[in-house]
């Protein structure tokens, strides 16, 4: 979906059939910021900057993708009409978040494997996987000891193949996975097990 779209449907999900606060609030400029109340890893500016495209918001940005952040900080600041800002405020808040979310727990699981180093179930399928010319083979859902075959195998008869580990991981065993000297590892984990950082929009006065 273009990003353009996207941002349009989250807000139309959002606003429903209106802000209500529009009904009763008085229009005029306003510059809100947005805070954290936790530490974490940034990530969304690539999607919250097409707000500036589809609305008449300006957006100053303290923060980049990737950067880390702790609770106190201001990220960005957006000024506007202040119904305008209101009835986009969960809109920006919840991609910043869920985006935010993931790359936070992406970082922590980074972190677990700083120092180490075709789908395949058994290590049979993947040495058949080498043979067959495989540039890289997924190790899926394998332990340790078949991981550790398969790479030993790759060491020494196809060192330029690139293996990947897949399947049930998690934090408590990354580590141990990454140890065994595999070159990549995937996990959906990072994305459904995320949760949110805590962050709100507050009015500069």
């Amino acid at each position: 979906m273009h990003k353009k779209s996207f941002i349009r449907q989250v807000v139309s999900e959002d606003i429903g059939r209106g802000d209500l606060f529009s009904f009763f609030g008085r229009s005029k400029e306003t510059k809100a910021y947005v805070l954290a109340k936790s530490s974490g890893v940034f990530a969304s500016r690539e999607y919250v900057s097409v707000f500036e495209e589809l609305y008449p918001i300006k957006i100053i940005w303290h923060i980049e993708d990737g950067d880390h952040f702790k609770a106190g900080d201001k990220l960005l600041h957006i000024t506007g009409d202040s119904m305008t800002l209101l009835s986009l405020e969960r809109s920006i808040l919840n991609i910043i978040l869920h985006a935010s979310g993931i790359a936070t727990l992406t970082d922590t699981y980074c972190k677990a494997i700083e120092g180490s180093g075709v789908k395949c179930e058994s290590v049979e399928m993947a040495q058949r996987a080498m043979e067959l010319g495989a540039d890289i083979v997924m190790c899926d859902n394998m332990n340790i000891d078949d991981m550790k075959k398969v790479i030993h195998y790759k060491n020494a008869n196809y060192p330029h193949i690139l293996i990947e580990a897949s399947g049930n991981v998690t934090l408590d065993t990354i580590g141990d996975i990454a140890k065994c000297g595999v070159d990549a590892i995937s996990t959906g984990s990072i994305i459904h097990q995320a949760t949110w950082v805590d962050i709100s929009m507050k009015i500069d006065i």
